[in-house]
């Protein structure tokens, strides 16, 4: 209902999913076909690994969107291929998974470069290998669905289970961290520099929901509590703006 009406098929449009069909392919993936080869050259297998692992969870994801999407066709640009087929989801499935497999084998490999900027484990190869089995063990819990690889994925499921390399703490998290500070810009949240900050914004970022409605006029009166709720936590613009 936030996003303009309660049936979803008015609510959103099919173009409202452009932007992550095009920062997948056009943002992720083409980066990533072209870091492998590059990569497996020079014998950098963390990269390698790390590159696989990402682009395995990339397809995963866009089959979990979108169903069948193009693959085997896909991020073809000197064969002029621009209008790609689409594979079957489950055949999708089964080659990212293939890809983590294979990602684990280059992070087992101590031979080469490790990662020297890494923003999620710091070039931890086992947090890498921890996250590579965590998205296994999502797949194979989403291909329990299909009574076709429900047996076979379940084996795989307690498998993964015993060899207990999953994510079960925070230090193991594959969470992109914001920071803190507000120079340089770019360090923090985008949602936050451009409706947070003190710098004049717009009011699109503003959620409007049902409790903030009912604290500031669904009791005929303003709520008490109102003030304490909602605040601008860093100040007024114009202290903000002040020159002195």
């Amino acid at each position: 209902a936030m996003q303009g009406d309660k049936v979803y098929s008015r609510a959103f449009r099919p173009q409202d999913l452009n932007e992550i069909w095009r920062d997948s392919y056009q943002r992720v993936l083409v980066n990533l076909e072209t870091l492998i080869p590059i990569a497996e050259e020079k014998q950098l297998n963390v990269h390698v690994g790390v590159a696989k692992i990402l682009k395995a969870l990339t397809y995963i994801t866009l089959v979990d969107v979108f169903g069948d999407v193009p693959y085997t066709e896909a991020l073809k640009g000197t064969e002029g291929n621009f209008n790609p087929a689409a594979d079957p989801g489950a055949s999708i499935y089964a080659a990212a998974i293939a890809l983590l497999t294979e990602a684990k084998t280059y992070l087992a490999n101590t031979a080469g470069l490790g990662l020297s900027r890494d923003i999620y484990y710091d070039g931890s190869r086992v947090k890498w290998t921890t996250l590579a089995n965590s998205i296994e063990l999502k797949a194979q819990l989403n291909l329990t669905a299909d009574p076709a690889s429900r047996a076979t994925a379940s084996a795989r499921i307690q498998a993964l289970i015993a060899e207990d390399d999953l994510i079960d703490s925070d230090a193991e998290e594959f969470t992109y961290k914001w920071g803190v500070a507000s120079v340089p810009a770019i360090s923090r949240n985008p949602t936050y520099q451009e409706y947070y900050s003190v710098n004049e914004g717009q009011a699109g970022g503003n959620i409007g929901n049902k409790f903030m409605q009912q604290m500031y006029r669904g009791l005929g009166v303003q709520d008490p509590r109102w003030r304490y709720y909602f605040y601008r936590q860093i100040g007024s613009r114009a202290q903000a703006l002040r020159v002195d």
